[in-house]
């Protein structure tokens, strides 16, 4: 007889759970909620998350960007010339000044520029004057001025049509007074032979004495005599001497120039070209000596102009900036690079008419085109390059569209980067 078989607790819900459907799900699923990702998986993710930030970022950059145009700027030199007074008592626009003189003694030994020339024969006929060489005649020079007027020889007289004569000799023309002297034109020729009552300017003067200092021609022009001569040795000219004069006087200059210095006051400075020199005492050879060397010797009184540097820096600065076009503005202003040349000097009055070129710099002004977006807007980057080509100042220009797309720079203001750099 067989005895019945009773199935365990454990075989009992084997058997269920293969005979239940539901079971069978919920042991599925109890396996999946198992299940983990492997390293590999992991880093697939991580790579697409941070790809997809930088296209994010990328897009971003490229919607709101702003295209860049940059240059570098050099600032540009300007000048100006003007008259300036200056005065130890100055008035209205004068500029306040101090004199200062120092007298010196100069010599020096000069070889004769003429060259010796080849003797000519008497002639057995008596002298013909023909016009030959440099043209020459008597002037009287008149002096409508309220000062004595000294001219050295060689001094410049100037016809009305251009040409050139010197004065043979040093004479000083007295307050409204006059001084008949001979003078020689520059170039030979028969150009040169002027009528009587043809009238002079005096070129050194300053143009405020031009036409109270003038000459007058008392007779007709000439030649010179063909004459007989037996010496090699040519006779000094008056153009020679006064070179020769010109060399010693600024040779009194640069002597007196140390001890000038030490003079300046304090709140005055002494810049080039603002000292004076004059001859006082004259001891050498005269025109028509002859000689191969010869030693000229001169005392010469030097004046020095020194100036308050603040208030010629003002005035310089207000030249300038008027003289600038309105798209430009001043940079710099130096007086050490300004050139001065002193056109008169009244020592006893203390006042001298200066010759100033002052110097600066400039850089645009504000409302510089080149400052201005909108000169920009709409042009491609090679029409960007090509006008700022046009500036000699601008330099290192770069030009970058942003996005990558565009072809030319945007209109909107709030779209473009302008950046100006200032050369140093």
């Amino acid at each position: 007889m067989l005895a019945a078989v009773t199935p365990s607790r454990k075989d009992h819900a084997t058997v269920q759970c293969y005979n239940n459907p539901m079971a069978k799900h919920a042991e599925k699923h109890e396996t999946h909620q198992h299940h983990t990702t492997t390293p590999r998986q992991r880093v697939w993710v991580i790579a697409f998350v941070v790809a997809a930030a930088v296209l994010f970022a990328g897009v971003l950059f490229l919607a709101t960007g702003k295209s860049r145009i940059a240059f570098t700027w050099t600032p540009q030199p300007v000048e100006s010339t003007t008259t300036l007074t200056v005065a130890a008592a100055p008035t209205g626009d004068d500029i306040p000044a101090a004199f200062l003189e120092k007298s010196v003694e100069v010599s020096k030994i000069f070889t004769a520029e003429t060259k010796a020339t080849t003797p000519q024969p008497v002639p057995s006929t008596p002298t013909v004057t023909t016009f030959t060489g440099k043209a020459r005649g008597k002037v009287t020079i008149y002096n409508r001025y309220s000062k004595a007027q000294p001219l050295i020889a060689g001094t410049r007289l100037k016809s009305p049509d251009g040409q050139i004569f010197r004065t043979q000799q040093r004479v000083d023309v007295p307050v409204g007074g006059s001084v008949t002297t001979e003078v020689m034109g520059d170039v030979a020729g028969e150009k040169g032979a002027l009528p009587k009552g043809t009238t002079f300017i005096l070129p050194a003067l300053w143009a405020g004495l031009q036409d109270k200092i003038t000459g007058v021609s008392t007779e007709n022009f000439h030649g010179e005599s063909q004459a007989a001569t037996t010496s090699t040795t040519p006779g000094l000219t008056a153009n020679e001497l006064a070179n020769a004069e010109q060399v010693l006087l600024q040779e009194a200059i640069a002597q007196a120039l140390p001890d000038l210095q030490n003079l300046v006051p304090t709140g005055r400075t002494l810049y080039p070209g603002m000292v004076d020199a004059t001859t006082v005492k004259r001891t050498g050879p005269a025109i028509g000596d002859k000689a191969t060397t010869y030693t000229l010797t001169l005392t010469v009184k030097t004046t020095a102009v020194t100036v308050d540097s603040t208030k010629l820096t003002d005035s310089a600065t207000a030249l300038l900036t008027t003289s600038l076009s309105p798209d430009l503005q001043l940079l710099s202003v130096n007086p050490s690079t300004f050139g001065y040349t002193l056109k008169s000097t009244d020592t006893k009055k203390q006042r001298a008419d200066v010759t100033l070129i002052a110097r600066g710099t400039t850089v645009p002004a504000p409302a510089h085109r080149l400052l201005q977006q909108a000169t920009f807007a709409g042009k491609t980057a090679d029409e960007v390059r090509a006008l700022l080509a046009q500036e000699k100042a601008a330099s290192n220009v770069v030009v970058a569209l942003t996005p990558f797309w565009n072809r030319r720079v945007p209109s909107s203001a709030n779209d473009l980067q302008l950046e100006v750099t200032r050369a140093k």
